[in-house]
This record gives structure tokens, C-alpha cells and sequence, in this order.
């Protein structure tokens, strides 16, 4: 090569190659925004078979560490036997079943309250918050029938009220298969003709019968726990704290605002008080004997007026 050429080669200057790369899109979850969501979800049975369907929640903008709701459901269905998940600890919650009004076209009733004493952890996104049991009762013909979702009610861990929507299930209804029947067919058959001389043998005849064990299927219901309050240590909440009735001025333990009915927030307000985060004023309410404190059975009757209506009248 000549002199020429190798300096035309030195000359030339080679661009590098790029050493960045182009920068990736965020990998960080999008926050949830808008109102929390319960959500009543889908199940298939058969008439005359036991299926379950399960309640979930939908974390919006602010954490929930307690939910209630009502679920409704018409005469060709039957829910039973809620039970809590054992994952999210809130072992208080507790169930009410209205069975009463589905006469007369009226919808059947069970009230959920999702809560506990004793833990304020937040519930997760996604989180399965209970599951009932449900059966198709005889007659009912093949469908869709719906399990509604109404009233719904949450609560962060300071006893604020957050906002809330339900979303509503479905029970899918099928016939069962049909029964194969047999259908028996005579035959003829010939007898031998006696003979003019019988002989007689002893025989012999056992004293005692067998007997046969069968199993009898019984459903089990589940199990009540009692709830025992602890003294953890947990936020201290930064609302002004303001009055409220007693439970002598408005006859209904746990309802801190007067609206005769007691909500999920203010159920959570009472435990707050009872763990010594909360001022009793705040909720005058809930301390049902007025001593100045709120015990547990104080608390349990919050819960019953929250899950009765009728226990706060108007």
C-alpha cells in the first residue's frame, strides 16, 4: 500500500459505538387512585348442590382496614354460612343473616362486617375478604341469578370513613343430569316337577343378624372466636377531636354521630378508644356504661348494632 493511501486511512475517523441505551419505561406500579371496591364474585352449582362464591376488596386511594356490606339475593337462592378469611386476620368480623325478608318478592339479606380489635394492618389489593356458601333451591329453573352487593362502607386505621363502591356477582344455575332409569325384563323360565319323595334335613338358623354402619353426612358450622383486646401500639391520629352522643342520648352504642346507625368507621374509632389512641370523646357513644373507657363487650355491641339496624331506631 502506498504512502498515499495510508495516510488517507489515517484520516478517516471511525464514530463510536453508543454506549447508552435508551432509558426503559418505569417499572413502578401505577398507585391505586379512586374509591375502594367489594367486590361479590362468580360461582356455578347445581340444583340441589352446595357451591360458594368469594367477597373480595379493590384498594383505592387510601388504605382500608375494615369493610362492611350488605349482600342481597331473590328467593331462588339460598347463602349460608359466611366465614372470614382466616389470611387477613380481622377476627371480629362477624355476619347477619335476614332470612325473614325474602317473603313476599322481598330480596333475602346478610350484613357483613369485616373488622378487628386487635389488628389495623391494612388490608391488601386483591385481598379475599370472606366466602359464603350457596345453593340453588329445588325447582329453581337453569340461569343466571345475581348476588347484589349494596351499601358498602370502608375505613382506614384512624376511624376515617373511605369512600367506597360494591360491584356485584353472579350464580350461574344448572339442572342436574338426568337420572338413567332400568327398565326391567321378565323371563320365562322353567320348573322342574316335584318328586313324589321329599326327604327332610336339618337345617340350621342363625341367632343374630349383621348389622351395617352407614354414615350419616353432617354439615359442620364454622367456629366463633372470641376476640381479646390488645394493647399495641399504633398511630396516633392527627383529626381534631370533636364531641359526641353518648350512648344514653341516642340509644345506640357505637353510632358516634348521631345518624342513628353505626358504620364501619366508627367501629374502628371504638377500637382506637379501647387501645388508648383515642380519646373516649371522640366517640362518647361506644362507652355504653360511661366509665371512661370501652371494653371489649362494648365493642361487640357496636358491632351488633352495625350488623342490626333495627337496634338503633330512629
Amino acid at each position: 500500500m502506498d504512502v498515499v493511501a495510508l495516510t488517507f486511512l489515517a484520516a478517516i475517523t471511525i464514530a463510536p459505538f453508543p454506549t447508552s441505551t435508551p432509558t426503559p419505561e418505569s417499572l413502578t406500579p401505577t398507585p391505586p387512585s379512586g374509591p375502594a371496591g367489594i367486590r361479590v364474585g362468580e360461582t356455578e352449582v347445581r340444583v340441589g348442590e352446595e357451591g360458594f362464591f368469594l367477597v373480595s376488596l379493590e384498594t383505592g386511594a387510601d388504605p382500608v382496614v375494615a369493610i362492611q356490606n350488605i349482600l342481597e339475593w331473590g328467593p331462588e337462592l339460598e347463602v349460608f354460612a359466611c366465614g372470614v378469611n382466616p389470611a387477613i386476620q380481622k377476627e371480629a368480623s362477624d355476619f347477619e343473616f335476614e332470612d325473614e325478608e325474602c317473603a313476599d318478592d322481598l330480596p333475602c339479606r346478610a350484613r357483613a362486617a369485616i373488622v378487628s380489635f386487635q389488628n389495623l394492618d391494612s388490608i391488601a389489593d386483591g385481598q379475599d375478604l370472606y366466602s359464603c356458601l350457596v345453593r340453588a333451591r329445588p325447582g329453581t329453573a337453569a340461569g343466571d341469578y345475581p348476588i347484589a352487593c349494596i351499601a358498602p362502607g370502608a375505613s382506614d386505621r384512624h376511624g376515617n370513613e373511605v369512600a367506597a363502591v360494591c360491584h356485584n356477582g353472579t350464580v350461574r344455575v344448572d339442572l342436574p343430569p338426568p337420572t338413567e332409569t332400568q327398565t326391567a325384563t321378565a323371563t320365562h323360565e322353567s320348573t322342574p316337577a316335584p318328586t313324589d319323595v321329599a326327604t327332610a334335613s336339618p337345617t340350621h338358623t342363625p341367632t343374630g343378624a349383621a348389622t351395617s354402619n352407614t354414615a350419616t353426612p353432617t354439615r359442620t358450622q364454622p367456629s366463633t372466636q372470641t376476640a381479646t383486646a390488645a394493647n399495641s401500639p399504633g398511630e396516633t391520629a392527627t383529626s381534631t377531636p370533636s364531641s359526641s352522643p353518648t350512648a344514653a342520648e341516642n340509644g345506640c352504642p357505637g353510632d358516634c354521630n348521631g345518624d342513628h346507625a353505626v358504620s364501619i368507621n366508627e367501629l374502628i374509632l371504638g377500637v382506637l378508644i379501647a387501645l388508648g389512641d383515642r380519646s373516649v370523646e371522640d366517640c362518647g357513644s361506644v362507652d355504653f356504661d360511661g366509665d371512661g373507657s370501652v371494653s371489649i363487650s362494648e365493642l361487640i355491641r357496636a358491632v351488633n348494632n352495625a350488623l342490626n339496624a333495627d337496634n338503633c331506631p330512629t
